[in-house]
């Protein structure tokens, strides 16, 4: 297990569908998201399963051999888990972003919450899979 990861995601069948990392951090960008996307990298497993940013404004996923990220907009997808709750993600602490995120995995691994237009097939792969925290593994 890869201890530097916050999240994986695992196929019914065991096989490794994502590594994930959770950041409560505001103004990202592309760059900023491709520098911890090398500096996490596995030397030798960088393109074996999805890897996944997920943050408050974005979710950056590098879908398996991709070389750049796709970014989708965070609020249509996590924004419903703060609705009526008086917090939104502009300012949700970490441990609170981390149970969100976690939540909103366990909600595609049920076939819920999936992105829509040009991103409605890129967690399909995740229905029916289990999510893994790193300190559990």
């Amino acid at each position: 297990m890869e201890p530097w990861y916050d999240l994986f995601v695992y196929a019914p069948d065991g096989g490794l569908l994502a590594r994930v990392d959770v950041r409560a951090r505001r103004d990202t960008d592309r760059e900023w998201a491709k520098d911890i996307w090398d500096f996490l990298r596995p030397p030798r497993a960088g393109h074996d399963a999805m890897f996944l940013i997920i943050t408050p404004e974005r979710i950056y996923a590098w879908p398996r051999g991709a070389e750049e990220p796709v970014e989708l907009d965070a609020q249509p997808l996590l924004g419903p888990y703060v609705e009526g709750s008086g917090i939104s993600l502009d300012n949700v602490g970490q441990l609170a972003f981390d149970m969100l995120a976690e939540r909103w995995l366990y909600d595609l691994s049920a076939g819920y919450a999936l992105p829509e237009g040009d991103h409605a097939g890129l967690f399909r792969e995740f229905k029916e899979s289990h999510i893994i925290e790193a300190r559990a593994a």
